[in-house]
């Protein structure tokens, strides 16, 4: 197709149609705009001139050569001095000889002048693991005998490279050589992963960090997350746009009530979130342990009725989710580790009458678990059969929890202190030392903070790995903190939030960094004992309430989606309702039509008397149909509302839907005629 002569065609340089974008402008007006750029052009300072090395390094990562030629020679600044990008095309093009020459004239510029050699091995080992892959096995060996060998490097070092190199030549094929040596290959970008390596040996304004600018980018975004309250959802990176500030909203949090659960007799006092995110365990005062399956709507998988007439206080799950520990309250004296699936009892810990476990934990590997109580006893047991392992006497404790990659457990006593017991050494270590007593804690899943629920304090976050000591980072407000053992939590992605439970019948939310809550759940009528934030579904957190309920939270979306599956299944149960109310006024018409008719003696009744009863008593209705719409008094036409089914009504009262009238009246027809 023939181009007009004042039509540009935009493109990135590759072909005309390579975009497809047309701009309609005269060659004159181009040329005026061109000058008029060029007049107003400011001298360019430092940070310009990083800029356009950062977007010329970016350029070039994405391909785009001409596009850099016409950046440089516009703004006059280069990437980089000819000597290092004479040295960048030698390695990645493969020419070791001219890269090593190369690498002398750059030495210089290193930040550590006696670092060449560490680079001159980069570049043979990439040279010698190139030679392997193209099956040149004689001059592999050469490089590494003579070259890799000579090197003048710390001889442990030179050693252990040596035998690392030389146990590759044994490799059978590519494939296997690549995966011994954790090599990309030359096709799979090994030269680019090398020169991002040497980047790293260059200060920054000779040779620019690989993907700066990206980097940069990435940071700005990271801080944007940072500083948003609500964004506790991971999503995809791409996702971000780069031309507007990120913020997530208050509809996207989970801070609205989806879904209440009332299957509790009496007050819900724990509650936890399975380590897959997909079951929802619950005790209550009565005794009672429930399942709930929360992969799609919330519902009863099973329930248990402990032994625990004072109520359920505490619940772990196994790290795989396949066990459970259930703990009761001061009067038990034991505790009971059940099967997730089915629900049945798989063992007890029981050693005297005195004992009173309320809280528990597991140990990351599953093979054991943790049970204490305030009355002096800390035992660690089996998970196979319950069996005593080792035990702490005459520590009174209220609540423990195992660190992450340890063999430490933390368990806070009622001397307003958290302290590290080690049952293999045998040791006991102060770790946290408050004023009033601690009610309850947990940690956050790195096992690097604690959060302390204090009697008429609040709530504190510490850092237990600050240096020298664990010190304290924050304290939460506007939570209505007494002597009751209310439960909180870390949640959301990377645990950056914090939720509790109130005595004012609130839930709320922090975030880790903010000692405001930005967030206050209402719904619950009584005191919020526990809340649990899903693992794995960011956008759910759970709350266990003395109102008997429990209240599932999702996002504004989730909520409106709920809230039309509830009024559509009421709508359709009203529609359903009417439908059987019509069924059963057509019947009590049919009855009483019956009725109305002259005593026949059964002896006398030939065959076909039931279709001319049933006809005559049709005939009767349709006849009063007729009379009453022809007087306009004594009948009415109506519809009923949301259903729109029409029905007569009789003088007698006796309403009679035209359908049902319409399909008697047929089938007394059909039947006279058969006879």
């Amino acid at each position: 197709m023939q181009q007009s002569p004042n039509l540009l065609v935009v493109s990135n340089g590759e072909s005309p149609q390579a975009n497809g974008v047309r701009l309609h402008k005269t060659s004159h007006l181009l040329q005026a705009e061109s000058s008029s750029v060029v007049t107003r052009r400011k001298p360019l300072g430092a940070m310009d001139t990083d800029l356009i090395r950062l977007i010329g390094q970016h350029l070039r990562g994405l391909g785009f050569v001409h596009s850099i030629d016409a950046l440089v020679e516009e703004s006059g600044c280069s990437l980089e001095n000819i000597a290092t990008t004479n040295f960048r095309i030698c390695v990645l093009t493969g020419n070791w000889k001219q890269a090593d020459k190369a690498l002398d004239e750059v030495s210089s510029l290193l930040v550590d002048p006696v670092s060449i050699n560490n680079l001159r091995l980069l570049l043979l080992e990439e040279k010698y693991l190139e030679l392997l892959d193209s099956n040149r096995d004689l001059e592999a060996l050469h490089c590494l005998r003579q070259e890799i060998a000579g090197l003048p490097l710390h001889k442990h070092e030179r050693t252990q490279k040596i035998h690392q190199l030389s146990s590759l030549i044994m490799c059978q094929n590519a494939a296997e050589l690549r995966r011994a040596a954790n090599w990309a290959g030359v096709k799979g970008g090994s030269r680019e992963h090398l020169m991002d390596n040497i980047c790293g040996f260059f200060p920054a304004n000779i040779m620019l960090p690989p993907k700066r600018l990206s980097r940069l980018l990435q940071q700005a975004t990271e801080y944007q997350i940072e500083k948003c309250n609500f964004h506790c959802v991971c999503s995809n990176a791409d996702n971000y746009s780069l031309l507007t500030d990120h913020i997530c909203t208050r509809d996207d949090f989970p801070a609205s009530s989806v879904y209440t659960l009332a299957d509790h007799s009496d007050e819900v006092w724990f509650l936890q979130f399975s380590h897959d995110g997909q079951r929802l365990v619950s005790g209550c005062k009565d005794g009672e342990v429930i399942i709930w399956d929360i992969t799609g709507q919330p519902k009863k998988h099973h329930s248990i009725k402990t032994s625990y007439a004072s109520g359920v206080t505490y619940i772990a799950w196994s790290p795989d989710d396949s066990l459970f520990i259930v703990c009761g309250s001061d009067d038990s004296s034991e505790a009971i580790v059940y099967i997730t699936e089915s629900g049945e009892e798989k063992c007890r810990v029981h050693q005297t009458s005195e004992d009173c476990p309320t809280c528990c934990a597991w140990h990351p590997d599953g093979s054991k678990f943790y049970v204490a109580g305030t009355r002096g006893q800390f035992f660690e047991c089996s998970s196979r059969d319950g069996t005593v392992l080792g035990q702490y006497e005459g520590v009174r404790l209220r609540c423990i929890a195992v660190q992450p990659h340890t063999n430490n457990v933390l368990a806070a006593d009622t001397h307003c202190r958290v302290r590290s017991y080690n049952f293999q050494e045998h040791t006991a270590n102060l770790v946290i030392q408050e004023d009033h007593p601690i009610m309850s804690f947990t940690l956050s899943k790195c096992g690097h903070y604690a959060l302390l629920n204090i009697a008429n304090k609040g709530i504190h976050m510490w850092d237990l790995m600050g240096l020298p000591l664990p010190c304290l980072v924050r304290r939460f407000s506007g939570v209505t903190q007494g002597f009751c053992t209310i439960h909180s939590c870390f949640g959301g992605l990377n645990d950056n939030f914090v939720v509790s439970g109130s005595e004012d019948n609130n839930v709320y939310v922090w975030h880790k960094k903010r000692e405001y809550p930005i967030a206050i759940l209402d719904g619950h009528v009584r005191t919020v004992n526990c809340v649990s934030w899903n693992p794995v579904r960011h956008s759910m957190i759970a709350s266990a309430s003395d109102d008997t309920t429990i209240r599932i939270w999702g996002t504004r979306l989730q909520a409106d989606k709920q809230q039309r599956c509830l009024e559509e299944r009421e709508a359709k149960m009203i529609t359903e309702d009417r439908k059987c109310h019509l069924r059963d006024q057509a019947s009590s018409s049919s009855s009483n039509s019956h009725d109305s008719l002259p005593e026949q003696d059964s002896t006398e009744r030939r065959p076909g008397d039931s279709g001319s009863i049933a006809q005559v008593s049709v005939s009767q209705v349709m006849s009063m149909e007729s009379n009453e719409e022809a007087a306009g008094q004594h009948s009415s036409s109506a519809t009923s509302e949301g259903s729109g089914e029409s029905f007569i009504t009789s003088s007698s009262g006796v309403q009679l839907p035209q359908e049902l009238v319409r399909s008697a009246s047929q089938e007394s027809t059909d039947d006279s005629i058969a006879l």
